[in-house]
């Protein structure tokens, strides 16, 4: 009786080790973390005179609180017939100090892509003059002209990537920010 309690003790000694050493963490094998999206708050449009070298406009998007909550936005008014350099900064406000994320998406430009379109077509031509590592661009800066006069709307939009053949290919992104700017060219 005494040996088969002995026993039992034994192999409840080695099924609770067994027990613990398989709880126990293996580092090599965690999963790398996600790369998430961006919190930006803050978007600004920073338009520079082509030939002056003067900031001629700067149009802002604000969210302070985050996705789904209250936001504000100027309009875009610029001159027509003008090239200007389009510069932009991203911000989240969230943190102290406040988080400049163009810095973060330059840094991870092979994972990156701001698409632009204007309505009416040809109303605003963009060409994004940043590039990332794989020579594929990124667009916080751009080369922005403008056309004859008139009303229309501008859109930029942050892809985020799940790899840089992601972004080669234009597929499997998450959409960081999207904004609809109303745009009078005078």
């Amino acid at each position: 009786m005494k040996n088969l309690n002995t026993i039992k003790l034994i192999a409840s000694t080695i099924l609770l080790i067994g027990t613990i050493s398989s709880c126990k963490k293996d580092k090599t094998n965690d999963p790398q973390p996600i790369n998430q999206s961006e919190l930006i708050t803050k978007v600004q449009l920073v338009f520079v005179d082509s030939i002056s070298g003067a900031v001629a406009s700067i149009s802002t998007f604000s969210d302070v609180d985050g996705p789904g909550g209250v936001a504000t936005q100027d309009s875009i008014l610029l001159n027509s017939n003008t090239t200007y350099l389009m510069n932009l900064i991203l911000l989240d406000e969230t943190k102290s100090p406040v988080d400049t994320i163009s810095n973060e998406v330059l840094n991870e430009g092979d994972v990156h892509l701001f698409v632009f379109n204007a309505n009416p077509s040809g109303f605003l031509t963009t060409n994004i003059t940043d590039l990332d590592a794989n020579l594929k661009p990124i667009g916080l800066s751009s080369i922005l002209r403008t056309s004859a006069a008139g009303v229309g709307t501008y859109s930029v939009e942050l892809r985020h990537f799940t790899s840089e053949q992601a972004k080669a290919d234009n597929l499997v992104y998450d959409t960081d920010i999207s904004i609809l700017f109303n745009v009078r060219l005078q």
